[in-house]
């Protein structure tokens, strides 16, 4: 059994043994755990701004599947600068900000990993 594999039935250990869901993908196929339908990505990093979000939440509305968006809002300062190379934090809080205030999340219940 390789690194990974040993790293992923650990993971799947402990996840099993607390009722912990798992994010990554790769335990999809292989266990059953509790996780998301769906992990979108598409948002953070790369397409930062509220026209990709809009139709990210267009697309998933309707369905009954479960997503989660990848996002790390939050505020940069001098120390989140030393810790950090990504700096668009706060692009992305100011973005998910405007889509409430859009009214974009009315119809979608958000809720955190304890609620899978």
């Amino acid at each position: 059994m390789g690194d990974n594999e040993i790293i992923k039935k650990a993971v799947y250990d402990v996840a099993k043994k607390f009722n912990l869901p798992i994010r990554h993908e790769d335990y999809s196929a292989d266990f059953d755990i509790k996780k998301p339908d769906l992990f979108y990505t598409e948002f953070s990093i790369k397409n930062v701004n509220i026209e990709n979000l809009k139709s990210f939440i267009e697309k998933y509305s309707k369905t009954n599947l479960i997503i989660e968006l990848l996002s790390h809002p939050g505020y940069i300062d001098e120390y989140t600068k030393t810790i950090t190379s990504y700096l668009d934090r706060d692009k992305e809080l100011n973005i998910l900000k405007e889509a409430k205030n859009l009214g974009l999340f009315n119809d979608i219940e958000l809720i955190d990993y304890s609620n899978l």
